[in-house]
């Protein structure tokens, strides 16, 4: 799903304690450190967020998000 060099930032940001993206309705692309919950068109949560270019991570789309990061790598190493 997601290829080496965007598997790789999602090490780094697991790293730096913000391991869930997550892409709101407006297609603004959001970092968290815990996981966010739906609001309206936005996401929302505690702790620390950022945000990231857009064009990044095409595949998160507010339909499949929050994506977490560590689940996923975790996932990809069984494979």
């Amino acid at each position: 799903m997601f290829s080496k060099d965007e598997s790789a930032l999602m090490r780094l940001l697991i790293k730096y304690d913000l391991p869930w993206i997550a892409r709101d309705e407006d297609e603004n692309l959001w970092v968290f450190e815990d996981k966010p919950e739906r609001s309206k068109n936005y996401f929302m949560a505690t702790g620390d967020f950022g945000h990231l270019p857009d064009v990044l991570f095409p595949q998160i789309t507010w339909d499949n998000s929050p994506i977490d990061c560590k689940a996923y790598l975790e996932s990809e190493s069984k494979n």
